[in-house]
């Protein structure tokens, strides 16, 4: 047995994790602010003709929304790369706005690519601090667990992050932010 191999059945034996105390943290919280992906089921239909991405940020198509459907657009900024790319690069989140659609429209089966919405009304500066904080977080702890608390994926040491994952790594980074500076007053 490699050295690799018998530590790897150390850690699966003992129950530990490298970077368990950060997974472990995140895995607990709940999805408060009720984030989901945008699907289909989303999309009222109405008389506004949006060009949407579907199922590939480059796979663009029109589609005729409702004004609350394009609000929700609007008003939801965050576009998972839940995997990394052989290309180079890592799971981030990163701004819809740069890809000119208003949205990425994914299957519920999906797994790599997602637009994140949520339930709540979150303000777009807000959004932008939360995905600044959310790459700046994962780079941060990939670092320093050799991102051992993702999941494999394929090929060329790729990792994965679940949606439900980075969905809770959200909730998690919002109500540590947000909690402790309303008890401040």
């Amino acid at each position: 047995m490699t050295f690799l191999a018998l530590f790897c059945y150390y850690l699966t034996i003992f129950i530990w994790q490298f970077g368990g105390d950060f997974i472990k943290k995140i895995k607990t919280t709940k999805n408060k602010l009720g984030i989901t992906r945008l699907t289909e089921k989303h999309l009222e239909p109405g008389e506004h003709k949006i060009e949407l991405a579907l199922q590939n940020i480059n796979h663009k198509k029109v589609f005729q929304v409702s004004n609350t459907s394009k609000a929700r657009l609007k008003n939801n900024i965050l576009f998972l790369r839940a995997i990394d790319s052989k290309n180079g690069k890592k799971i981030q989140l990163e701004d819809i706005r740069n890809y000119n659609v208003h949205g990425l429209v994914g299957k519920q089966t999906s797994r790599n690519l997602a637009h994140i919405i949520f339930q709540e009304n979150i303000p777009i500066k807000e959004q932008e601090e939360l995905m600044e904080r959310f790459n700046s977080e994962l780079n941060k702890n990939r670092n320093e667990y050799f991102s051992f608390f993702l999941t494999n994926f394929r090929d060329n040491n790729r990792k994965r992050i679940s949606f439900n994952t980075a969905y809770k790594f959200l909730n998690y980074i919002y109500y540590e932010k947000y909690s402790k500076q309303s008890s401040l007053f």
